[in-house]
């Protein structure tokens, strides 16, 4: 496929940068190169134009279709792992068909609602789950979240029901830490019958097939809304809310679907000592080792979401009082929340365990 790249002229440095992403994205293509300065419009609708620098920039700007038109520049936008993945999707050829979806949702919840249980237990990868291992949680259904498949281990112990994914550079991207977690996430789906739960964005469902073809059966990719209910029912509207979170996008969501009594471990939050970029994690079940390689492949979103100014922006945004309405309207609705243990969080510690 023929890709065009619009570059400013003293940004061609980054060229082996930029080729080494496009190889993860777009399995073949042929790269044309233009420099801003001598780019005419003479756009094809059917080629992707890629563009990176502050000239090029202000070239897309001035487009109002931009359906083939992608921003990479990692400097400067702090989307770029969002706009890679959508240039998987619009060169590939795996798009999701919603109907097959929805009936592959539908068999999961029936099989697992067959276990009849009571309770829906949702696990973070806080330094709290560490202790999971210790209780037993076979009296209710299990959602966990993404990286927690470092662990074998604790993985056995879980044996979930769905685990989700829902991030573009920590999941679907390019650098050494999402591959390293799709290469354990492959490891556990080979060990049990778990499903993959993942919001279908551009490109997701694309780059996920690739690697997990094999699981294809148990992929689940559900389209984004345009709602904030986390207690949405899946059967009567198959979309996951606009919330930013994983927590709120998908495991809520699952959770509630599950049962009406949802149960929280390993969502210890930010401490405000902490000098993370967004929240502390488990080390065992975490790659904590190579952030600082994927900061410097997408600086902006990270300068973006949690910048040195304000580190507790992103928190503060998403698991303030955004959470705090989400758990108050599905309560409203007769949906019962309980944090298992202490949490930095307030909207979860508010609903924590008063023994623990």
């Amino acid at each position: 496929m023929k890709i065009v790249l619009i570059i400013d002229k003293k940004d061609t440095l980054y060229l082996d940068n930029i080729k080494k992403r496009l190889d993860f994205y777009i399995s073949s293509y042929e790269l044309e190169l233009i420099y801003s300065e001598n780019y005419r419009n003479s756009e094809d609708l059917s080629i992707p134009y890629l563009f990176f620098g502050y000239k090029s920039i202000q070239i897309l700007k001035s487009r109002d279709n931009k359906k083939n038109l992608f921003n990479i520049d990692f400097r400067t936008n702090h989307m770029d792992g969002w706009e890679l993945t959508r240039l998987a999707g619009f060169t590939g050829k795996n798009n999701v068909n919603e109907e097959e979806m929805i009936k592959k949702f539908n068999l999961a919840i029936e099989k697992i609602k067959g276990e009849k249980l009571n309770r829906s237990y949702l696990f973070g990868t806080g330094p709290s789950l560490e202790k999971a291992e210790k209780i037993d949680w076979s009296d209710g259904y299990r959602v966990v979240c993404n990286t927690i498949v470092r662990d074998a281990k604790l993985w056995k112990h879980l044996n979930p029901h769905f685990i989700i994914a829902g991030d573009a550079i920590y999941h679907f991207g390019f650098s050494e830490l999402p591959k390293i977690f799709r290469r354990d996430l492959k490891d556990r789906l080979k060990e049990t019958q778990t499903y993959l739960v993942y919001p279908d964005y551009p490109g997701f469902h694309e780059i996920f097939i690739r690697e997990f073809k094999e699981f294809k059966d148990r992929m689940i990719a559900i389209k984004l809304g345009k709602h904030k209910n986390v207690e949405n029912n899946l059967f009567e509207n198959f979309s996951l809310p606009a919330l930013g979170n994983a927590l709120q996008l998908s495991m809520l969501p699952l959770g509630c679907n599950l049962s009406k009594n949802v149960y929280l471990w390993g969502f210890d939050g930010r401490a405000p000592k902490d000098d993370l970029p967004f929240w502390n994690y488990s080390n065992k079940h975490a790659y904590p080792e190579l952030i600082p390689q994927l900061m410097k492949d997408h600086p902006m979103f990270f300068e973006k979401n949690a910048p040195k100014s304000d580190t507790k922006k992103y928190t503060r945004e998403t698991l303030g009082d955004t959470l705090e309405n989400a758990l108050s309207n599905a309560e409203a609705k007769a949906w019962k929340f309980e944090m298992m243990h202490k949490s930095w969080t307030p909207a979860l510690q508010k609903r924590c365990r008063k023994n623990i």
